[in-house]
């Protein structure tokens, strides 16, 4: 399932951020490694973004994220 949210805070250095989801509660942590190589240029905090959630043991984390 799609979900969609803004990027909240970046840390380019690390490759590594916070998503603000629209619908669900509390941040979702991304790797930059699963933005869409073509939108990775243009990922910065405030832009709306399309992605799935994968659960793991340090929480909910974003796949699959693509700019809308």
């Amino acid at each position: 399932m799609k979900h969609t949210g803004n990027v909240r805070w970046l840390n380019t250095a690390k490759g590594f951020g916070f998503i603000t989801p629209t619908f669900l509660e509390g941040d979702v942590f991304f790797s930059m490694l699963e933005v869409l190589e073509e939108d990775r240029a243009n990922i910065k905090p405030e832009v709306s973004i399309e992605y799935d959630v994968v659960s793991s043991d340090h929480g909910d984390t974003a796949v699959n994220i693509r700019i809308v």
